[in-house]
């Protein structure tokens, strides 16, 4: 039997690349369509313990956590991939002048 194209799984909103500040939270929001997806986050090549949903929370966010980050979509018809960018910035004040 053919594989109908509603069966494997379709990204409908992709993760979007961001900055976020030292210290702070930011999330990468993935949504796919499909039956019985299965999610996975991935940092450069390395999975990521316990991120399969199509949310990933970086908490905290330290220089470590920049990087380029993946998600793979998967069910029993086909995976799919997608990428997104984290930017992890330092906010320096200036000094106030009295």
């Amino acid at each position: 039997m053919p594989c109908l194209l509603s069966e494997v799984p379709i990204i409908k909103s992709h993760p979007k690349s961001c900055s976020v500040q030292l210290g702070k939270d930011c999330k990468l929001f993935c949504y796919a369509v499909g039956k019985n997806l299965r999610y996975r986050w991935y940092k450069r090549s390395s999975a990521l313990d316990g991120e399969t949903t199509s949310v990933l929370h970086i908490r905290k966010a330290d220089v470590s956590d920049a990087g380029k980050y993946s998600c793979i979509v998967a069910n029993d018809k086909g995976t799919v991939v997608t990428w997104a960018t984290v930017d992890v910035v330092s906010i320096i004040s200036s000094p106030k002048i009295r």
